[in-house]
């Protein structure tokens, strides 16, 4: 071994100038995971299984009432709160939307009162994205997990931050938001043991059909795909995929009438755990974790 190191060595012709440009001998993974979450129904154990992250957790709610009923099992019998988990809500208030009297019905004015709802949108929303974006920072600096619950809801934020709207936006103009989001995987990456969890619905993916009168229209396909940002499906190091499969009679090793699973899609650590289920009592992020981070522990994820 002394004898390769030393090869290599000899072959590295100006050490110095190497560590002057910024290069340093790479290292192994280490004990952190930056992974997404998904599933087309709710109900299918995802903010509980983010719950079984390392403590403490910064949870920041941008869904409603996300975290109400998955919480209380990390809640102590007795207690009201639980200092391992801290929530935030990031809520947008209602938008003061123009009058359209104050506008003409004609062509340009039309156009100046959609303008104008979109400015008014866009003002109502600027300050809960802010908010979130401050949230986001104080977690990742402070906490051993950051969740965001969910992606989904964020992304329709951040669209309404940045445009003021949903739809008829240009495709160029998502170049935008793609960047903000790039970012937030990046500063939880930049942060040594730091783990990072997105919790996303799913949407059929669907497609355009004619119909008999010659009108297009959309049809379900029965496909479905993450709904929100892509570009943090190729960001994160790991996706997994939630479901739960309803049983006729109780599960004699539970005694739930439901059984929760989850899928390893795709891993950046490990190509063996790819495609790899998980049943009810053994999904948790520990049990997770080890899977993918291979050599790694359930005590080096507690």
């Amino acid at each position: 071994m002394t004898r390769t190191i030393q090869h290599v060595d000899d072959k590295i012709r100006n050490r110095k100038a190497i560590q002057a440009a910024g290069f340093a001998a790479i290292t192994r993974s280490q004990r952190r995971l930056i992974c997404n979450l998904q599933s087309v129904r709710k109900s299918a154990g995802k903010t509980r299984f983010a719950f079984t992250a390392p403590k403490p957790i910064g949870y920041i709610s941008v869904e409603i009432g996300g975290e109400e009923g998955a919480a209380d099992e990390f809640i102590p019998s007795g207690a009201e709160s639980c200092d391992d988990i801290h929530i935030v809500r990031i809520r947008m208030e209602s938008p003061v939307y123009p009058d359209p009297a104050d506008f003409g019905t004609d062509k340009d004015g039309l156009k100046k009162f959609d303008e104008a709802v979109s400015a008014a949108v866009q003002a109502a929303a600027e300050p809960a994205y802010s908010k979130f974006y401050n949230a986001y920072a104080a977690s990742v600096e402070n906490m051993c997990t950051t969740v965001i619950d969910t992606g989904t809801d964020l992304y329709q934020l951040a669209r309404l931050a940045n445009f003021g709207r949903l739809e008829k936006i240009p495709q160029l103009a998502y170049a935008q938001v793609k960047r903000e989001f790039a970012k937030m995987v990046d500063d939880a990456f930049s942060k040594p043991g730091h783990n990072l969890i997105w919790i996303h619905h799913e949407k059929d993916r669907g497609h355009m059909v004619t119909d008999d009168r010659g009108r297009e229209k959309w049809q379900a396909s029965g496909v479905y795909e993450m709904d929100g940002c892509l570009t943090v499906m190729d960001k994160v190091q790991a996706n997994i995929e939630f479901w739960r499969e309803d049983l006729p009679e109780e599960d004699p090793e539970t005694g739930l009438k439901v059984r929760f699973w989850a899928e390893i899609v795709d891993s950046r650590h490990n190509p063996r755990c790819m495609r790899k289920q998980f049943s009810t009592l053994e999904i948790s992020f520990p049990e997770l974790a080890v899977a993918i981070v291979e050599g790694s522990k359930i005590a080096d994820w507690q």
